[in-house]
C-alpha cells in the first residue's frame, strides 16, 4: 500500500480521494451481499447466523476501515447517501424485515466510531479546510466550464486537459489552475474534452444501463440483495465523480465498467 503525505490511505490507487472511490464502491457492494446471506440465515440462532455471515462481515468492516482512512470527505458522503439509499431501498422490498440493514448499519456505525476514536480525526480535520477548498474548486470549475462553452459541440479534444488549463489560465485563476491536472469534475472534464457530440451518448448509456439494471431487479429472484448493492454503488461514482477525478484513471473506469456490465447481465436471469 502506499501512505500519502498526513497519513491518508491511498491502498495503491495513486491518490486517497482514488481509493475512496474504490473503498466506497466496494463498501456498499459488501453491505448489499451481506444483508442477503443475514436474511437467507433466518431462522437460524444469532450465533449461528454471525458464524455463516463472518466473511461479509469481516469485508465490510475492512472495506469502511479502509473508506475512512482516506480522509475522503465527499467519498465518505457519498458512500453514505449510497449505503442510505440500499438501506432504504432493502427495507422497502424485503416486505419490512429490516433487522439486515439496522445490523449491516450498525457495523459500519460501530466501525466509524472507532477509528474516529483511535486516529482517524484526520477526516474531521479536513472538514475545517472545507469552506476553502470548495472556493479553489468553484474557480477551477468556472473556468472549465468556461473553455466548455467555447468549444460546445465538439470540445477541445481527447485528453487535451492539460494544455486547455495552461491555455485559459489567467492572473485571477492562477493559485486555482496551476498545479491541477484534472479538472476534479468528470462530467465538465468529459464536456470540455469531448464536447456534447460525444459526451452525451456516454452519458445516455450509462443511464440506460444503470435504469435497466434497475428495473430488471423484478426478474431476480436469488441475488436480489447482491444486485441492489451493486445497483447502489453507481451513487458513490456519479456523486465523487462532481468533486474527484477518480474515473480519469483507467483502472477505477475499467472497474466501473466492469460492474456497469455485470448489473446489466445480472437481471437477465431469473435463476
Amino acid at each position: 500500500t502506499q501512505v500519502a503525505p498526513g497519513a491518508r490511505l491511498t491502498g495503491g490507487f495513486l491518490t486517497a480521494n482514488t481509493a475512496a472511490t474504490v473503498f466506497g464502491m466496494l463498501s456498499v457492494i459488501g453491505a448489499g451481499d451481506l444483508l442477503q446471506r443475514w436474511r437467507r440465515t433466518g431462522g437460524r440462532d444469532v450465533f449461528a447466523r454471525l458464524t455463516a455471515t463472518a466473511a461479509p462481515i469481516a469485508c465490510l468492516l475492512l472495506f469502511v476501515a479502509c473508506l475512512l482512512l482516506t480522509a475522503s470527505r465527499m467519498g465518505v458522503c457519498a458512500t453514505l447517501v449510497a449505503a442510505g439509499v440500499l438501506l432504504v431501498w432493502d427495507a422497502t422490498e424485503a416486505k419490512g424485515r429490516s433487522l439486515p440493514g439496522l445490523v449491516a448499519a450498525g457495523l459500519a456505525v460501530g466501525v466509524a466510531l472507532a477509528l474516529t476514536a483511535n486516529g482517524g480525526d484526520t477526516l474531521l480535520r479536513r472538514f475545517e479546510h472545507l469552506d476553502q477548498d470548495l472556493v479553489t474548486r468553484g474557480v477551477l470549475f468556472a473556468a472549465h466550464w468556461d473553455a466548455f462553452l467555447r468549444s460546445p459541440l465538439f470540445g477541445w479534444g481527447l485528453g487535451t486537459f492539460s494544455d486547455v488549463n495552461s491555455y485559459i489560465m489567467t492572473a485571477e485563476t492562477y493559485d486555482a489552475l496551476w498545479r491541477v491536472r484534472a479538472a476534479h469534475n468528470v462530467y465538465i472534464q468529459w464536456l470540455e474534452e469531448a464536447g456534447v457530440v460525444g459526451a452525451a451518448p456516454m452519458f445516455a448509456l450509462i443511464a440506460l444501463i444503470i435504469g435497466v439494471s434497475f428495473w430488471r431487479r423484478f426478474q431476480v429472484r436469488a441475488g436480489q440483495g447482491l444486485m441492489r448493492g451493486v445497483v447502489a454503488a453507481n451513487l458513490v461514482v456519479l456523486i465523487h465523480g462532481a468533486s474527484d477525478y477518480a474515473l480519469q484513471t483507467p483502472s477505477i473506469a475499467a472497474f466501473w465498467a466492469f460492474l456497469l456490465g455485470v448489473q446489466f447481465a445480472f437481471g437477465q436471469t431469473r435463476g
